[in-house]
């Protein structure tokens, strides 16, 4: 039986990547001053940052029930099997979508998992899927192949300002994080699905060298995958790829954060996500 892999804009692939990996992405939603907009409309990522550093307001959105709609009709119009991977459910609202479309229309085909992350947290987990369905793995072990990579995911994200997230109101459920965060440089990450604190500095340098300590544990437990994120600006990211080649001698993926992501980090973010490997 034919695999088909579905996911959504917050995996933050490559270019072009998913086209040529046969790959569904549907576009997550946002709403910029008002305006509902969605990831790879007519706004670039680049004119969606500039827009909210020069003060545009914009929140995140979902997709619509009905964009899981079409993309499962269409994945599986030939009786094909899908595995639909998604950002955590403690991050947005689109797995109840993705839940809800699929238990109407799939027969028991269509498989949704809960990545529990965003960004290539996300995106690695449906590369590796597209991977094993090119290869003709089926769906079973696919499955558990990405829930075995799930726990092993390290996603971090250095801000040099939390106002995006004090504004979107994705600092975490406790009482008095925010303000905790005001006068820091903080480096957060996904802890139990949804965005924590991992890590605060006073200045930039030391959140640099804080974030590197928390890389270079990992790495030294070996890596399956290593990426990096960026919003406005490549050149921070790229750094850190080179770097992250010398240190340890694994090669990144560097890919710029979607607006439906970036609306809670703003656009001067660096973004660090390795997976260890199996035998860590």
């Amino acid at each position: 039986m034919t695999l088909r892999i579905v996911t959504d804009s917050s995996s933050c692939l490559p270019a072009g990547w998913a086209a040529a990996h046969g790959v569904t992405v549907i576009p997550q939603r946002y709403i910029l001053d008002g305006v509902p907009c969605r990831d790879g409309g007519d706004l670039s990522a680049g004119d969606f940052y500039r827009r909210i550093e020069a003060g545009a307001i914009s929140t995140s959105s979902q997709p619509l029930p009905d964009d899981f709609r079409s993309a499962y009709q269409q994945a599986t119009a030939d009786d094909a099997e899908v595995i639909s991977i998604h950002i955590g459910a403690g991050l947005s609202g689109t797995l109840n979508s993705a839940y809800a479309v699929a238990s109407g229309i799939g027969s028991g085909r269509i498989h949704v998992v809960d990545s529990r992350s965003a960004g290539l947290g996300l995106g690695f987990l449906v590369m590796e899927a597209a991977r094993m369905a090119d290869e003709g793995s089926q769906a079973v072990d696919v499955l558990a192949a990405v829930e075995t990579m799930i726990p092993r995911t390290r996603v971090y994200f250095l801000l040099p300002t939390v106002k995006y997230l004090v504004r979107g109101g994705r600092v975490g459920r406790a009482a008095g994080v925010a303000a905790s965060l005001l006068n820091v440089r903080p480096i957060l990450t996904f802890s139990d699905g949804v965005t924590a604190v991992v890590a605060r500095a006073r200045s930039q340098r030391a959140a640099e060298t804080a974030l590197w300590c928390l890389v270079d544990d990992c790495a030294s437990r070996g890596l399956q995958f290593a990426g990096l994120h960026y919003a406005l600006d490549p050149s921070e990211a790229e750094t850190w790829s080179r770097e992250l080649a010398e240190r340890h001698g694994v090669e990144t993926v560097v890919t710029q954060l979607s607006p439906a992501v970036g609306a809670h980090s703003g656009p001067s973010i660096l973004g660090v996500v390795l997976i260890e490997g199996p035998d860590s």
